[in-house]
């Protein structure tokens, strides 16, 4: 996990997908700490793939809604009322 996580930092990979189990994530985590640390990997490199990530995410991820905003939509005068046009209209 190592050699993978500093070889890939240095090549510019910004993120990396490590699902298998929780304790693989922790360390890639740590690898990346290591690499930064052990001078493999800049500061400035982590940063700038921090940055874009963190662009990404602004650019492609929608907040969820506030819960109060969830709740009062759902039981309201409207989505009951599309909730019984569908139910008039045969969808069920």
């Amino acid at each position: 996990m190592d050699e993978a996580v500093t070889a890939g930092m240095q090549a510019g990979v910004d993120m990396f997908l490590v699902c298998h189990t929780e304790a693989l994530q922790t360390q890639a985590l740590a690898a990346m700490v290591r690499a930064v640390r052990e001078g493999d990997v800049s500061e400035e490199q982590l940063r700038a793939a921090a940055a874009r990530v963190d662009r990404l995410m602004r650019t492609y991820v929608a907040p969820p809604p506030p819960r109060s905003t969830t709740l009062q939509i759902i039981g309201s005068k409207e989505n009951r009322d599309l909730i019984a046009n569908l139910l008039r209209s045969g969808l069920r």
